[in-house]
Formats: structure tokens, sequence, C-alpha cells
């Protein structure tokens, strides 16, 4: 009974807490609660970023009851701008492709290529009716159609006249600004390239464009000797009226390729101007005498002379010299107009600037303290600027002291050049004179606007020489693991390596040079070997060699064969390779017997050289070359004193005559000596 009380009475408190359970008016929700739009950072929109997405989000519209709800969301630009979708979803969120929503908010009435704000919401659609949410505003930089510049104030087919007369006036060109992603940094290339019409003695095809400049401005200007020099340059003949088509790239972090303008075809009337090829600096440093004075090149500024020039005295007196237009005094002398006042920059650097020279036969002789000296004459202003060379350093990451010190360098009188043998490692590296950034030599071979070289090479000692005799200035980076020479050993000379004809090297592993590869015992082929060094302790270098190529591979541990034959021989150490061309006929060809056929050189076995005798030539001229097997695939050109392959040019005698001609090209410098009979 006492059990059947307490289950009664279990009962009725459950009855009261189902009846407790019903709320009441108070406690029911009675209103529907809107969704709520988040707030958004900033949307930033570029060429780039176009491929990315913007994603909205909102809490959920809650309507007091279970129901299905979708969501549409809106913005808004401006307070009279009309409300534009972007897109529906039926969850918490919606993605958009950057894109998209770019096109979309041009379409509600925003600017392109301008940082605005924008209002958004979302509507919450359920049961026939809507809620809109909160509204956010977000600030947006949105990208219109990229604008490419324009040229202003330049017409089709304008005409251009230019003249040495007024080589100092400025031609002036400007154009509209373009228009790419919101606050970018644009950098304007102005470009020029030769539009030749097709037919005889003419170029079909443009050369490639000349850059006439770089800028962030939306103008420039350069003078009528610049602009000629660059047309020019582009190809355009000298003298004579071309079209020239000129175009502008503009350029962004965005869009690095640039976005070229419309291109323009003007008329350009270039003029031509003659100027010496070299400039000699006669004076006490060498003893008076211009057929041995050093020579400045020009640049590739016609009438702009660059190099370092030593004007040491044996005395150490000071160096009195003139600046010769040829190597005597017959031409255009440029001497003193008055005294040289040197003057010292606050690192205490000899500097002479702009230098008034005079071409007077009376003028006197220049007067500079004996050293070396970094010279640019413009012999257009007939002016000359100098610096005092007290040192020549290497400095960068790629050296032993970083780029907390450069590592002086010494200097060859004999080659105009510093050199230094060193460790690199991968890095950068630049050369300073008078440890001065102010003075240095970059990666484009000049004193100005130029970055840091890169060594990407195999790390190791290196033999670095700077030739400041030449311009740009040249930097070679020699490997001191190749050998000076590469002898070959075999049986073309019984197999010694002592008495082996060895092929000279460049330092970086190439080897050539001409050879009688001829067994001396008489056997067909002839066996060889090439080997380092002049003894068998040391690696050699062997393999195979099939006649019915031109190429083989070094390594092998066998002997090469080769018909017995005369060869032209090349060998890259460093690829691994070697090329063997047979000449069957060494000849020369020139004005003397106007270019058609060869007289032939015949071979003197004694001393290996190739011998032409009472050959009758012309002076100056077209002059002549060395050719090999009748063609031109295989030639030798250039100084006769140290004949190239590579593309020398003509020859010539000073009078006409007999001349005996004896080659030496065993090994480099190939040399050809020219007698008068």
């Amino acid at each position: 009974m006492k059990y059947f009380k307490y289950i009664l009475a279990l009962i009725a408190v459950s009855l009261l807490a189902v009846a407790c359970s019903e709320d009441p008016e108070e406690f029911r929700q009675t209103s529907v609660v809107a969704p709520v739009l988040k707030t958004h950072g900033m949307i930033l929109v570029t060429p780039s970023s176009k491929v990315e997405n913007v994603t909205f989000a909102w809490n959920a519209l809650r309507p007091g009851y279970k129901t299905t709800v979708n969501y549409e969301l809106f913005g808004k630009y401006g307070e009279e701008g009309a409300e534009v979708s972007f897109g529906s979803a039926s969850g918490l969120s919606l993605t958009i492709a950057k894109e998209v929503f770019n096109e979309t908010v041009l379409s509600a009435g925003a600017p392109a290529n301008q940082l605005f704000e924008m209002t958004f919401f979302v509507k919450a659609y359920y049961d026939n009716t809507s809620v809109n949410s909160n509204t956010i505003t977000v600030n947006i930089q949105s990208q219109g159609d990229l604008i490419e510049p324009e040229f202003t104030g330049l017409e089709e087919g304008q005409k251009f006249e230019l003249s040495s007369a007024t080589w100092d006036q400025n031609l002036s060109f400007a154009w509209e600004p373009a228009s790419l992603e919101v606050g970018a940094e644009i950098e304007y290339a102005v470009f020029a390239y030769f539009n030749a019409p097709a037919g005889p003695g003419s170029r079909a095809i443009p050369d490639e464009a000349v850059e006439l400049v770089r800028t962030t401005e939306t103008a420039f200007s350069m003078t009528q000797e610049a602009f000629n020099e660059l047309i020019v340059k582009a190809g355009a003949p000298e003298g004579q009226q071309s079209k020239i088509t000129l175009y502008i790239k503009a350029y962004s972090a965005e869009i690095p390729e640039g976005l070229e303008s419309a291109s323009v075809n003007i008329l350009v009337t270039t003029y031509s101007v003659s100027y010496p090829e070299k400039l000699y600096v006669v004076g006490s440093h060498q003893g008076w005498t211009p057929a041995s004075a050093p020579s400045m090149p020009m640049t590739d500024v016609k009438g702009i002379y660059e190099c370092f020039v030593n004007l040491t005295t044996a005395d150490g007196a000071d160096t009195e010299f003139k600046f010769a237009s040829q190597p005597d005094w017959d031409g255009t002398n440029l001497g003193k107009s008055g005294d040289i006042t040197p003057t010292t920059d606050a690192d205490g650097n000899l500097v002479i600037t702009d230098y008034a020279l005079n071409t007077d036969l009376s003028a006197g002789n220049l007067v500079l303290p004996s050293g070396i000296y970094r010279i640019r004459v413009n012999y257009k202003t007939k002016t000359f600027t100098a610096l005092k060379i007290e040192r020549v350093g290497i400095i960068g990451s790629a050296t032993p002291t970083g780029w907390d010190g450069d590592t002086e360098m010494t200097y060859d009188p004999a080659a105009n050049s510093w050199s230094l043998t060193t460790n690199l490692i991968g890095g950068e590296y630049k050369f300073r004179m008078n440890n001065n950034w102010t003075y240095s030599i970059g990666d484009n071979g000049q004193f100005e606007n130029g970055g840091n070289f890169t060594f990407a090479n195999t790390e190791g000692e290196y033999k670095i020489i700077v030739n400041t005799g030449v311009y740009p200035y040249q930097i070679k980076l020699i490997n001191t693991a190749f050998s000076d020479y590469l002898y070959i050993v075999g049986s073309h000379q019984g197999w010694s390596p002592s008495t082996a004809p060895g092929l000279k090297g460049n330092g970086e592993g190439i080897y050539e040079g001409f050879l009688m590869l001829k067994d001396k015992e008489g056997k067909e082929n002839c066996e060889f070997k090439f080997n380092p060094d002049q003894d068998w302790n040391n690696n050699d270098f062997g393999g195979s060699f099939d006649s019915s190529t031109n190429s083989g591979e070094t390594g092998g541990t066998s002997n090469i064969s080769v018909p017995s034959a005369y060869y032209y021989v090349k060998v890259n150490l460093a690829e691994q390779t070697f090329t063997l061309t047979p000449v069957t006929q060494v000849g020369l060809i020139g004005a003397f017997n106007d270019w058609a056929g060869d007289a032939a050189f015949t071979y003197n076995e004694t001393d290996g050289t190739w011998v032409l005798n009472a050959l009758a030539l012309p002076a100056g001229g077209d002059g002549f070359k060395i050719r090999f097997n009748g063609g031109w695939d295989l030639s030798l050109g250039g100084d006769p004193a140290d004949l190239t392959t590579d593309n020398g040019s003509n020859m010539t005698v000073a009078e006409a005559g007999n001349y005996d001609l004896v080659l030496n090209i065993l090994t480099k410098p190939y040399k050809l000596t020219i007698t008068k009979k």
C-alpha cells in the first residue's frame, strides 16, 4: 500500500510538469529575427587578383518556426544608385569570383580604377515573404578596362629633319598616361624600329626595336644627336629619309610584360658625321711617338671615347700629352686651352671635369700628374673628363671579403688591365675604383648605371681580369684548374709528351689550333691523345672518333684514331668534347683577284707553316682574308699578328707590291707575316 502511494505521487508530479511546459504568452517568440550580414574588409581588384574569390557571410534568419530560407546578396553605389544582385545562396555565405564581382560593381554605376565605398545587405526569402539584413559599408578598389598610353602632338607621317648643325637642339615627345591598376607606379618605355620597305638592298623584316627612353614621366626630350644615333642604331641608313615606327609600353607590378600603345609612323632624315675610329694619347709617358701611343676606343655613342690610359712617366714627373685623331701628327690634335686645374672631391679623388680642348696647331700640351687615369673625351664638344686611378678592387658576396671591403687588383701596363687570383662562390660582385662607390664598373661594362655581376659558375679559384683598354670594359673569369696548353701526343710525333705540339687555351677550357696529324710510320690512320701535361703522370684524354663525323668525346681510355691529314682542332675540356676539321686547302682571297678563287699556300713540313711567295697585292681597299677548303665555314682575319676565326676583318697592306706571306697557325696567336719583296 505504501508503494502504491509513492507511485500515485510520481504520476501527479509528472502531470504537473507537463502542464507547466506549455509556454505562457510572455515566453513565446512573437517576431522574426532578421539575418545579420557580417562586416567585410577592403576588397582590392587588380589584373592579377581577378582569379581570386570574394566571400560574404551572415547569421541565419530566425522566423520562429521551421521553414526553408534562401538568401540573396545586394549591393548599392551611392545614395541614388540602383540595388544590384551579386548572387543567391541557400547557406549562410556566398562566394563570388573577383572578376564577376568587379563586373557587377561596375554595373551598379561604381567608377573604374578608383577606390570608393559601396553598401551591401542580404535579403532572406521564406514563405512568400522576405526580410532584409543590416547594411554594411565596404571599401572597394575596382579594376576597369586597361587603357594604353597614347602619343599626343605626334601625327602619322610627321617629318623630322635632323642635322649636324643643330645636333644639340632637343626633340620632345609626350603621351597620355596609361590606366593600369589603381595606385600603380607606372614606368614607360618608348621604342623605335626601322620599317624599311622590301626591295633590293633593304631589310624586309624590321630590326629589333631600340629603346629611346625609360621614364616614370609622360614626356621626354633628347638632343637631335642622341635621336640620330638611336635611329641609326635601329637600322636606318645615314643621310637618308626613313620610315620609323614609334610605340610606347607601360609597365607596372601587376603588368610586368607591359601594355603597348598604338604605333605611329614618322619620317626621319638622319645625318652622317665622321669621327676618328680611335684617339691616340701621345706624350711624355711614351716618348711622343704617335705610332706607338696608347689609343682610346670610341664608345657606343659616336664621337665619345673612353678607357683607362697609363700616363705614368719613368721619373714620376708630370705628364705632358695631346690627343691625336690618327697615329701621326697630320690629323686633328687636341691640346691645351689653359691650365688644367684638377679638383679633389670629398673622398680625395683627383678629378678633371669637362676641360675645354684646343684644336689650334699652336695649342700647348696638356699637363697632369703622372699616373693612371680613366679618361672620357667628347670629340663633338672638344672636352674631356678624367679621374686619377689609385687602385681597382673587387667587392661583393661572391668574394672572400663580401661587401665589407674590396680586394685590390694588380695593374698590367702592357695589357692595360687589372687582375687578381682568388676564390669565388655563388653570389654577386662589382669593381670599384679608389674604394669609392661613385666610381664603379657594373655588369654593363660601364662607369654608370651598371648592376652587380652574378657569379653562378663552379665555385673555386679564378683569375679575374678587367680589361680597361677597351669599351665597354671587359671582364674575364678564368678557372685556374685549366692548364695553359693542351698537348697532342701520338703517332704523328713518336708518343713523346715532352715534344708534343700544344694547343693554347683561353683559360676557360677551350683549346684550338691547326696541325698535321700524319702517322710517322706511314700508316693510314694517326692515333693520339690529348694531354694537359708534358708527361704521363696525370690525366690524359682519349676516346673514339668516327671519320664520318667531325666531333667526339674526350675521356676514353683508348687512343683517338683519325685518317692522316692536316686538321683544325678545337677542344672543350669543360664540356669534354672536341672537333676536328680536315683542311685540304689554305688560300688567300681578296681584292687582288676580285674575290674569285684562292691563291694557294704551300705547307712547309719542316716548321709547320704555310707559305705563299711573290703575290702582287694592291694598297688598302677591300684587302684580303685567309680561308680554308675554298669556303667560308672556316676563315682567318683581323690583326695579322693575332688572327681570329671569329669573323675577323679584312687585312690590307699600306703599299702596292709583291709580297711573301708566311702563315703560322699551329696554335694561338695565329700569325701572318707579310714581307714586301
